[in-house]
């Protein structure tokens, strides 16, 4: 009895040495699609274990105009156009991650070569997007809560989707839609990627569902031989809305305009592929379920 009084005594103390110095897993993110998924996968870990230590930490992040309160938390890396590399490698993170196109392959290249891993990912979909949130979830050492972010993200999606998809089913049709990113120039979404996914899953078809590109540039001319029924426009405006007064109404003859079926969709709402793309989603699927 009194052996196993001093082996307690002993290991006890090492216990708690070792709980102390347990070594944190450093994380820097190059994209703020990227930097949101982290957060919250860090986030949901910690609901899971609220009385347990999470040994991993988003310690740098790129910085942008409108940027969520939480980045206060992170050192400042710099912006898409000027990354301030020397800051990031000063860092000696564990890992850098980013999203596929949004860092100079130069960048990564020289990240690269002084010892610093570097983790890209990337989405076809809203499914793969999820799957993503996975993947960063395993690659910063917190598998669980990134299985679980994926898990909510699709049964929030199947609720949103489905309610809405139906109402056009009842329908009997579906309607084209034009996804337009900006007006001069004019950016469209292309027949690939999320934006075309979220098009496809509220129930309508991409007037550009031919062209196997995430995004292109296109012309008035082509968007007036597609005659899109919807025309969704995204803009600095802060709720969805029907647009009497868009660039558009010079074409009477287009569908949209003649039926009074150009909106205003938030950009913020679907531009960052990260959970919160869920907003973007639900506002689409509410314009297209309530579009003649």
């Amino acid at each position: 009895m009194l052996f196993l009084f001093f082996v307690i005594f002993i290991l006890l103390p090492l216990q708690l040495l070792y709980a102390n110095t347990t070594r944190v897993f450093t994380v820097v993110s190059l994209s703020p699609n990227t930097t949101a998924i982290i957060h919250d996968v860090i986030e949901e870990a910690a609901k899971e274990q609220a009385k347990s230590v999470i040994n991993t930490k988003l310690i740098g992040s790129i910085y942008y105009a409108g940027q969520p309160k939480y980045y206060e938390n992170y050192q400042n890396i710099g912006s898409f156009q000027a990354l301030n590399v020397e800051k990031i490698i000063s860092l000696k993170p564990d890992l850098v991650i980013t999203w596929a196109g949004q860092t100079q392959p130069q960048v990564i290249a020289l990240l690269q070569r002084f010892g610093i891993k570097v983790a890209i990912f990337n989405a076809d979909n809203l499914e793969s997007l999820a799957a993503s949130f996975a993947d960063i979830g395993v690659s910063i050492q917190l598998k669980n809560a990134g299985i679980a972010l994926q898990k909510s993200f699709l049964s929030k999606l199947w609720t949103i989707t489905k309610q809405k998809s139906a109402t056009l089913v009842l329908k009997q049709h579906k309607p084209t839609v034009l996804l337009q990113l900006s007006t001069q120039p004019i950016f469209v979404a292309g027949g690939s990627g999320v934006l075309n996914d979220i098009v496809t899953q509220c129930g309508g078809v991409n007037v550009f569902k031919d062209i196997d590109k995430v995004s292109f540039q296109t012309t008035i001319n082509a968007i007036v031989e597609r005659n899109p029924n919807v025309i969704i426009m995204l803009s600095n405006t802060a709720k969805w809305h029907s647009d009497k007064t868009s660039m558009w109404q010079r074409w009477q003859d287009l569908q949209a305009v003649k039926n009074k079926q150009v909106f205003q969709l938030p950009s913020n709402r679907i531009s960052q592929f990260s959970p919160q793309i869920l907003s973007g989603v639900k506002n689409i699927c509410d314009i297209l379920s309530a579009a003649d």
